[in-house]
């Protein structure tokens, strides 16, 4: 076969392939065996179709259909068998998954995904096996980790055990009430023994000079109570765990050496340009004095590392930033009428007038020349002198008017109404076109004068207008529904045409109004707008004539003509998403002194407030949170308060928790529990007024009785201080499990009005030395 036929049948057979159509083979048995293949190709079964495809190259192995058919066969065979392989290794299926591979790599072995699966599986069944052969029994979802998952697991586990600014969480997380006077460091370590929090102290602290405070408390948080005395003592506190703290002095190099430093990465959700998110990274950088912001487009985050006070400040500014914006939809309404009317009545003999012309037409006989030349008969006559006498009115000829009766009534009516929609972000330009671009030549224009050949078009260029609907629309949402809107709008269309130096230009008429307008949402508003009304009316006849009295109608024509043309352009916005600025975005908050940023928190919501309306005798209010203990008067030594944490569930109440009673007798009240478990010791703390009462005696109730054997007491009784704690332990290796009266209160009322009996503390030590709080039971008495 010669060059040019070979080249001629590869074409040829390159031709059918990419048009997909069947080139019958050399052997009738492998096309049989294709097109069984193709069959299962159909129904996607690779595995059959490579298997008759094959067959097919055992009969013709140089049969280049064949060879194409298993290729592709085999590539996707192996695809399906990598991929279910995956499923299976997901599911600590290693040995199937293995085999899935194996199978991949067999029937396509060019595979590299089948090659390097089929290894890192193998490495994940040795790895299982020595776990096995150690006594570690892993469960499916850690077997079907590779070695990479594996260590992003531990890098990922690393990464989230990275401990946060440690909080504070004190034992008794009451509010203090105090009254101290005393140096420094004794009123710091007293509301810690009352919090149950340990102090460290810088060993460079230096008290002020004058160390001797008077120091009120009245219904502080632990933290509040600290920030109070940091304040007085001009002293610096942090927590260094959730029960200690560190205290020094508060100088700006001690706050460089100790205060904590924090980094924080923020995604932004809202944020949509370059622009936006370099505004917000300057506006954090600025009123958060932080050093270290940075940030990443590519996620629209801020990355930010600081003291822990200015990254929290920093995530409340983002957080009040990075909001949705809102958007809008307007309807854009162009409408347009145009009526004519037009009638005309005529009936007349000369309804535009009398124009009667007398031509000169000299009969044959006179004698008469046209021209010196003779040779044209349109030109002027002369008539000889002699012939003068001969004239006559028979050479003269005229064109009598006809008469016209005319009644015709036009009345056309336009109406076109252009209503785009157009739905735009708060403060985002949003461009609407709807039309075509007609092409105008600018720049200089060569004419095609002067020569032959040339062309206008040599040294044009052209620009093309946006011919139809134009809108531009930029609005701003307001807070209360309001939208202020800068528009422009162009109404244009191509009104006619123009020869300029050889090139057609388009006349483009145009209806364009660009305006600031502020609207209310769903109100409907006139852009703009135009009335255009033209009048004609014209009377013809013949002079005279048309003036007579009702003969003067048949000389005369009437027509009149009544144009008018509105346009209107009216805006209708609707607001679909409003701002959402809430009081958290709006409320200020205090960061501190000037050359340094400290936030204060407010209590969490799970601290029991203060009730309302419980007055003394005098009308003041009643102090109902717990402590107010001074600093001499503890509750109790701490080691009969173990700081451990049970997990069992006890609940506490008086029975019953209001009274009434007289000024000078006596009242008992039992405080009941239930739901109790397995009990050793039991602390119990209580406050009152003591204008109101005073506490005359206690009786451990049957919930702590065992075989007649009653708990051994302790108590701290302070009647003038309205204070008293009680600690009750049971015998050694006796616990008790029911519920019912815990201890008895016998009070004597000493005033008029409404006191109040706070138990603001009860927990509950099992045999374990673990701690279960029971709750502050409150106790109302209407004392008459």
């Amino acid at each position: 076969m010669s060059l040019f036929n070979r080249c001629t049948a590869i074409l040829l057979i390159g031709t059918l392939l990419a048009a997909g159509l069947p080139i019958s083979a050399k052997t009738h048995k492998g096309d049989t065996y294709l097109a069984e293949g193709r069959i299962h190709e159909s129904h996607r079964e690779w595995d059959a179709a490579l298997e008759c495809y094959e067959k097919a190259l055992l009969e013709d192995p140089a049969e280049l259909i064949y060879q194409m058919a298993a290729e592709k066969a085999g590539f996707q065979a192996g695809q399906v068998h990598l991929s279910q392989g995956l499923k299976l290794r997901q599911q600590g299926m290693l040995s199937e998954a293995l085999a899935e591979f194996e199978k991949a790599f067999a029937v396509n072995p060019s595979s590299a995904a089948a090659a390097q699966e089929t290894r890192v599986t193998r490495e994940m069944m040795d790895r299982e096996r020595q776990r096995a052969a150690a006594g570690q029994k892993q469960a499916a979802n850690l077997r079907a980790l590779t070695p990479l998952d594996e260590y992003k697991k531990d890098e990922r586990d690393r990464l989230n055990r990275i401990l946060a600014v440690p909080e504070l969480k004190p034992l008794n997380p009451e509010r203090i009430n105090l009254k101290m006077n005393n140096k420094t460091k004794v009123l710091f370590e007293t509301v810690a023994k009352y919090a149950g929090i340990n102090v460290l102290w810088d060993p460079e602290f230096t008290p002020p000079p004058k160390d001797g405070f008077n120091v009120e408390i009245n219904d502080l948080t632990i933290e509040q109570a600290l920030d109070y005395m940091a304040v007085l003592t001009k002293s610096y506190w942090k927590p260094i765990s959730p029960n200690t703290i560190f205290i020094t002095m508060d100088s700006q190099n001690k706050r460089h050496e100790y205060e904590e430093w924090v980094a924080k990465t923020f995604y932004l959700q809202n944020i949509q340009t370059q622009q936006e998110l370099q505004e917000v990274v300057n506006a954090v950088r600025t009123m958060t004095d932080l050093a270290k912001v940075y940030q990443f487009a590519g996620q629209n985050a801020v990355l930010v590392r600081g003291e822990a006070d200015k990254v929290e400040l920093a995530e409340k500014f983002i957080r009040d930033l990075d909001k949705p914006k809102a958007e809008i939809v307007v309807d854009i309404m162009v409408i347009e009428a145009t009526s004519v009317f037009s009638r005309q009545i005529t009936a007349a003999l000369a309804s535009t007038g009398l124009n009667v012309p007398v031509n000169f037409s000299p009969r044959s006989q006179i004698q008469v020349q046209t021209s010196s030349s003779g040779s044209s008969s349109s030109g002027p006559i002369y008539v000889p002198l002699a012939s003068l006498g001969h004239i006559s009115s028979a050479d003269y000829a005229t064109t009598l008017p006809g008469a016209l009766l005319q009644a015709a009534l036009s009345d056309a009516k336009t109406r076109i109404l252009q209503a785009p929609q157009l739905r735009s972000v708060d403060n985002a330009k949003a461009t609407l076109n709807i039309g075509t671009r007609e092409p105008t030549a600018v720049g200089s224009i060569q004419p095609s004068v002067g020569g032959t050949g040339l062309n206008p078009l040599v040294n044009t260029q052209f620009a093309y207008t946006d011919v139809g609907v134009n809108v531009e629309l930029t609005p701003r949402v307001h807070d209360n529904g309001d939208v202020t809107m800068h528009i422009k709008l162009d109404i244009s269309n191509v009104a006619g045409s123009v020869n300029l130096a050889g090139i057609t230009e388009p006349i483009i008429g145009q209806r364009k109004v660009e305006h600031d307008i502020r609207m209310r949402e769903g109100e409907v508003g006139l852009l703009g707008g135009l009335i255009n009304t033209e009048d004609d009316k014209t009377v013809t006849g013949i002079p005279g004539l048309k003036d007579i009295p009702l003969l003067g109608k048949f000389f005369s024509g009437d027509s009149t003509t009544h144009n008018r043309d509105e346009l209107m352009i009216v805006l209708v916005p609707h607001v679909i998403r409003r701002p959402e600025i809430g009081a958290e975005n709006l409320r200020p908050v205090a960061t501190g002194p000037q050359l340094a940023v400290h936030l204060s928190h407010a209590a969490p919501s799970s601290d029991t407030p203060k009730p309302a309306g419980a007055q003394g005798r005098d009308g003041s209010a009643v102090q109902t949170s717990a402590g107010d203990l001074p600093a001499t008067a503890p509750l109790l030594p701490s080691s009969l308060a173990p700081p451990a944490t049970g997990t069992g569930e006890i609940h506490a109440h008086f029975a019953p928790s209001q009274a009434d009673t007289d000024a000078g007798s006596s009242v008992t009240v039992p405080l009941i529990i239930d739901g109790s478990e397995d009990i050793a010791s039991v602390l119990v703390a209580l406050a009152w007024d003591p204008k109101m009462l005073v506490l005359t005696g206690f009786q451990a109730g049957d919930a702590l009785a065992r075989d007649g054997r009653q708990p051994n007491s302790t108590n701290n009784i302070q009647n003038d201080l309205g204070r008293a704690s009680i600690q009750m332990d049971l015998p050694q290796g006796v616990h008790a499990a029911s519920a019912g009266v815990l201890v008895t209160f016998t009070f004597q009322a000493m005033g008029h009005g409404t006191a109040q009996v706070t138990v603001s503390q009860l927990d509950f030590h099992n045999g374990e030395n673990a701690t279960v709080h029971a709750g502050n039971p409150r106790l109302m008495l209407n004392i008459k």
